[in-house]
């Protein structure tokens, strides 16, 4: 099978992603913040849901339940979250954010709602402007 280059269009998306995870390590650098880019993915998506299993965050992640369950551990470890049985069904860890979890969330939501440096705010829930 011979290799062929992807369309413009996909060779665009993905430098856009790489710059935004270089963007991402970048603030979590300056914030000094005690996670990595996969780390604090995970801590994102249990912000969003209150609580969420490790089978859930899986596939919200794409990633294989293993990767999330060591990320997990870390984690747990660093003293950012905390995992419980969930009361139903006693084979799903249910995860759930410390203080201080939620405190590293709140550094990095603080830093991507701050301002460009044009003074224009990025939003996707912003209306559209008229022309």
């Amino acid at each position: 099978m011979e290799y062929q280059i992807p369309p413009p269009s996909v060779i665009r998306l993905l430098m856009l992603y790489n710059v935004v995870i270089m963007m991402v390590r970048r603030d979590i650098a300056r914030h000094q913040l005690p996670v990595s880019v996969e780390q604090l993915i995970i801590l994102m998506h249990i912000k969003d849901h209150e609580s969420i299993s490790q089978q859930d965050i899986a596939k919200l992640t794409r990633k294989n339940k293993s990767s999330i369950h060591r990320l997990v551990g870390i984690l747990k470890e660093k003293g950012l979250l905390e995992i419980s049985l969930n009361k139903n069904d006693k084979r799903l860890h249910v995860l759930t954010l410390t203080v201080k979890g939620v405190q590293i969330c709140e550094v990095f939501n603080d830093q991507a709602n701050a301002p460009f440096p044009g003074g224009d705010h990025f939003s996707p829930h912003r209306p559209a402007d008229k022309k």
